[in-house]
């Protein structure tokens, strides 16, 4: 199974989103995938749900980041806050291996390492 960093996804992101506004992604370049990405962020929706896709394993959801009241350290201050959603499909998908997967998701979108 191949890895990568969160630094090599975007820069192969936003390489794929270039060729699509480009019109030169190749046919090839379009299948192979196990998990899709949903974004719907640039709309006013705050969650959703998704149906996996076939051939795939995982869809990941995002939704609009909305500034909302949360308690820190016994205050109440206004915070911007995404949801984001895995659906899994448990034939091929651990429940757990999910579940580490959007914890990891939450951990590195709190820590700002995506910036």
């Amino acid at each position: 199974m191949e890895k990568k960093d969160l630094a090599s996804l975007q820069k192969e992101v936003a390489e794929l989103v270039g060729r699509v506004k480009a019109r030169t992604l190749r046919a090839e370049q379009m299948s192979g995938a196990s998990m899709a990405l949903s974004n719907l962020g640039m709309y006013p929706i705050e969650g959703f749900d998704a149906i996996i896709f076939p051939e795939h394993s995982t869809i990941l959801t995002v939704g609009a980041v909305q500034l909302k009241s949360v308690v820190l350290e016994g205050e109440v201050k206004v915070r911007p806050l995404v949801t984001v959603k895995v659906a899994a499909d448990h034939r091929l998908i651990n429940g757990r291996t999910a579940a580490a997967f959007l914890s990891r998701v939450k951990q590195v979108i709190e820590s700002g390492e995506i910036f």
